[in-house]
């Protein structure tokens, strides 16, 4: 029985080179994804407390001795702090400070993967040996970073 066409064009080389790359894009969107949200959420926290202060301090002088505005200051204090809206705008906004700001800082392994995912055949290997070599960095900078030294 003859082996169909697609089977016939895998290679050993092609599964590797396909296997790294995905693993490494999987890799590097993984962890933009978790700095993301730690960002969104450092965001939203930052941008909440500023409004609150605002609003605040906004309750704690009256230019006239109005009962009726200070009532209207305080509502719109608590109608600030309940605030849903912003919240999730400066969350958006921190999550996608976040992500991007780790997809830059790994660019070498995004490209890297992408050459492994993208390119066929020997050319794929271009982008696993950049995996390599980024890899081997990082774990003789940030792992193996404390050898040798004295406490």
């Amino acid at each position: 029985m003859r082996m169909p066409s697609i089977l016939r064009n895998i290679t050993p080389i092609g599964v590797f080179s396909k296997a790294a790359g995905g693993l490494a894009l999987y890799t590097v969107l993984h962890d933009s994804h978790a700095h993301g949200k730690l960002i969104a959420e450092e965001h939203k926290e930052e941008k909440d407390a500023e409004a609150g202060l605002r609003y605040f301090n906004n309750t704690q002088y009256l230019t006239n001795k109005s009962e009726s505005t200070a009532k209207m200051k305080e509502k719109l204090f608590e109608w600030e702090l309940d605030d849903r809206i912003r919240g999730a705008w400066n969350a958006s906004v921190g999550y996608s400070k976040g992500f991007w700001d780790m997809l830059t800082d790994h660019a070498i392994p995004l490209a890297s993967s992408i050459a492994a995912l993208g390119l066929k055949g020997k050319k794929a290997l271009i982008g696993v040996a950049g995996l390599a070599a980024h890899a081997a960095y990082m774990f003789t900078v940030h792992v193996c970073s404390h050898l040798g030294k004295e406490e």
